[in-house]
């Protein structure tokens, strides 16, 4: 034992002193190489990251440029488009001495006002009209002669030149704003190149410059921007005559120049150079040279070196040679080294894949067998079932079995919250805890049939307390897993093929979660015994439940209770239940739309929404009410202060004023009514149905008829006349309701209603 140990540690010596001998031969060669391979890499990389660096600096201007040209264009898109459909624009420009000139000034002052304060470097807007000679500004109406800029707009307004930005120039609109430095652009009224007058944008040139201050650092590019006069707006770098382009140090020159047509801007940038950049350029080619002439002595001294470090390999080839090998490849290997490893990497490759092969074969066809049993795709015979259990290590089979199907719940967020190392963990941790805790006392057999559904088979001949252990099971899950499983149970099953209705049966009693408590097994017998129910009275009685709510009646509460209670009692399918639930939702959102406060719409929708949201996170039928029921409260609350606020009472009044004093207009509809009012066309049905006791049509008509008869009785004008007085363009379709309310045609009620009251003078004035 001890010349064992000996040998052991006289072997273990010796490969320690050889890789010393080894390491120590080349660490001075390659320490030697490394150092001039350093210093020409250094020189290499300095000079193509210089390169590199400058091509940077010219996308990164041409990026500079392409933002302010886009800057620059989506304020002029944007403020031309609007002033272009813009109607006080319009009505400033052509109604000079017109009643509403004020009203019209500031509500075009106030749209200047809202485009300029769209964008920050939006200077200003004004509006010249020629007619009259004034300038409307965003805040007041000058005459042109007391305007700050009333030399460019006279030497501007009378060209017709093409839309183009103006040079850099100096501009105030106000003795009390100091000027500032913006670019315009000029566009003439009405488009393109009218002479009602012309609008001029002004866009702050340091705010624009401002907006690519980060774009660009000092410390190491250089970075002018001038105008079409040759004026410098921005110098980057540490230049200090910024009006000078020729001051450029030799040190610190301009590599690249930009061109904006559409801005008449030249950019030129340049990176600075330090000392350290020159001093490498002076030297790069000695260190090139010194670097190349060490790199060949090195390679020499490797070749001597490695000459009398082979010799051991070579014998340990010799000995490989010796052994015969199998499953090489036939093809010339490219050295000895590689022949060694080729032939090891096959030999540990094959080995692996046999493995990994025979594995996986186990297991699909172990997984394929109990999914056609379960699903009876296939029948399998007691002499296959004892086949199948050798082969795949199944339990043995007993009188009586059955199957438990065990849900994750939520397991599509647990997915997107964790990574799929959690995934395969939180599915191991499951069935160990199943077979450990059960194993002993009966068969167990555990089978992923979906990402989220474990099928469990209790092959025991006692199953009565199979619904106790699952209940434990989701106990158990819950306080160590932190998750929520739901596990629905099968009948017992006398036989392999029964055992696949018990995996249905199993399935079936997943659909009934809600009306379960979540810490109890669903026994697929309970859910069997639930009585028929009609689909559709639940439906009746959400819509009506909706409605109550919506003449804000107290008693949708004690509807909305005997909902949720009759689906306990008929024990109703989560997806049936949940159907029930999204149509009262639907109603809801319905009534929502209806609305036209546009703030409390919202509110409305939101209440909604978020009760939609939660309804995919609760767990039982009693959690579900709870939640339908608070929102409900909210809902019913908001929906309660607007009908009662009054600017609800506003709305009916001066909807009905309207109606009143344009119900001759012949264009006067329900969709007139929604478009003025900014109502919805369902919503304004709604409000005459509620407020007025009858539809919109009706209250028309009447308010009609009340005038045309009191026309056919004051006046002597033509039927024909006074139709078109009260709203119709056709005496025949007047006649006609004018008939079917009274009874009698118009001229008819016109001669009974005229001569009793002409017999009555004729009395009078024979007195």
């Amino acid at each position: 034992m001890i010349t064992v140990n000996r040998r052991r540690a006289a072997d273990e010596w010796v490969e320690k002193k050889g890789y010393k001998r080894i390491l120590l031969s080349y660490l001075p060669l390659v320490l030697t190489m490394i150092s001039a391979v350093i210093f020409v890499s250094f020189i290499i990389v300095t000079d193509q990251i210089t390169k590199e660096a400058e091509k940077a600096n010219a996308v990164s201007t041409g990026y500079i440029a392409d933002t302010l040209e886009s800057t620059v264009e989506e304020i002029e898109v944007s403020v031309l488009r609007e002033l272009a459909i813009n109607r006080s624009l319009n009505r400033f420009m052509n109604d000079v001495t017109g009643e509403n000139i004020r009203v019209t000034q500031y509500e075009l002052s106030r749209d200047l006002d809202k485009l300029a304060g769209a964008y920050p470097e939006l200077r200003s807007i004004y509006v010249y009209r020629s007619a009259d000679a004034v300038v409307l500004t965003q805040r007041e109406i000058t005459p042109l002669p007391a305007f700050p800029d009333k030399e460019f707009v006279a030497a501007h307004f009378p060209s017709n030149r093409a839309r183009k930005w103006l040079p850099v120039r100096s501009f105030t609109d106000s003795v009390l704003t100091p000027p500032r430095q913006v670019i315009s652009l000029i566009q003439r009224f009405p488009l393109p190149l009218g002479s009602q007058g012309m609008v001029v944008i002004n866009v702050d040139t340091d705010k624009l410059i401002r907006r690519i201050d980060h774009m660009t650092s000092p410390d190491v590019a250089l970075l002018d921007i001038r105008d079409a006069n040759g004026q410098s707006l921005q110098t980057a770098g540490g230049n200090e005559d910024q009006n000078d382009q020729n001051s450029v140090s030799a040190t610190e020159e301009y590599t690249f120049e930009r061109y904006s047509s559409y801005l008449g801007w030249t950019l030129h940038s340049g990176l600075k150079k330090g000392p350290l950049s020159r001093w490498v350029s002076v030297i790069s080619y000695l260190w090139i040279a010194i670097g190349i002439a060490v790199a060949v002595l090195c390679l020499f001294a490797c070749v001597y070196i490695f000459k009398r470090s082979y010799r051991p390999v070579e014998l340990l080839l010799e000995r490989i040679r010796q052994v015969p090998l199998q499953h090489l490849p036939k093809q010339k290997a490219a050295d000895e080294f590689a022949y060694i490893e080729k032939a090891l990497e096959n030999l540990v490759e094959t080995t692996r894949h046999y493995e990994q092969r025979h594995q996986e074969d186990w297991m699909l066809g172990k997984r394929q067998f109990i999914r056609d049993w379960l699903e009876g795709e296939q029948p399998v015979t007691d002499e296959e079932w004892q086949e199948k259990a050798r082969l795949f290590g199944l339990p043995e089979l007993r009188d009586t079995c059955a199957v438990a199907v065990v849900e994750l719940n939520d397991y599509r967020d647990f997915t997107q919250r964790n990574g799929e190392r959690d995934q395969r963990f939180l599915k191991f941790s499951l069935v160990h805890v199943i077979r450990e805790r059960w194993q002993i006392e009966g068969s167990i057999e555990t089978e992923w049939i979906a990402p989220d559904r474990l099928a469990v088979l209790w092959m025991s001949g006692v199953t009565d307390d199979l619904l106790v252990r699952m209940g434990k099971l989701i106990r158990w899950v819950a306080h160590h897993l932190n998750l929520t499983v739901r596990i629905g149970v099968g009948l017992p099953a006398h036989s392999l093929a029964d055992a696949a209705d018990s995996f249905r049966q199993a399935n079936a009693a997943l659909r009934y979660k809600l009306i379960h408590d979540q810490h109890s097994a669903i026994p697929y017998a309970v859910t069997a015994q639930a009585a028929p129910y009609s689909a559709y009275s639940y439906y009746r009685m959400m819509a009506a439940c909706m409605k109550e709510l919506r003449a804000m009646n107290e008693s949708w509460k004690q509807q909305s209770d005997a909902i949720f209670s009759r689906m306990q009692e008929e024990r109703l399918a989560d997806e049936e239940l949940l159907a029930i639930v999204q149509y009262g939702l639907m109603l809801l959102l319905e009534e929502a739309e209806s609305v036209a406060d546009p703030v409390v719409r919202s509110q409305l929708e939101e209440v909604v929404t978020e009760l939609r949201t939660q309804m995919e996170h609760t767990g039982q039928l009693s959690e579900l009410h709870t939640l339908f029921h608070a929102q409900l409260e909210r809902y019913f609350a908001q929906y309660a202060l607007y009908k009662t606020s009054n600017k609800y009472l506003e709305t009916i009044n001066r909807v009905k004023q309207y109606i009143e004093k344009h119900f001759a207009d012949p264009d006067l509809s329900l969709t007139h009514i929604s478009d003025k009012f900014a109502l919805k066309p369902k919503y304004a049905s709604q409000l005459f149905k509620e407020e007025f006791g009858m539809k919109f049509v009706d209250f028309l008509v009447q308010l009609r008829m009340e005038d045309a008869k009191r026309r056919l009785v004051e006046t002597t004008a033509p039927v024909q006349d006074i139709a078109q007085q009260v709203g119709y363009t056709t005496s025949i379709a007047f006649g006609r309701m004018f008939k079917k309310l009274e009874g009698i045609t118009p001229g008819d009620y016109r001669k009974m209603k005229v001569r009793p009251q002409q017999g009555i003078d004729c009395g009078r004035a024979a007195e």
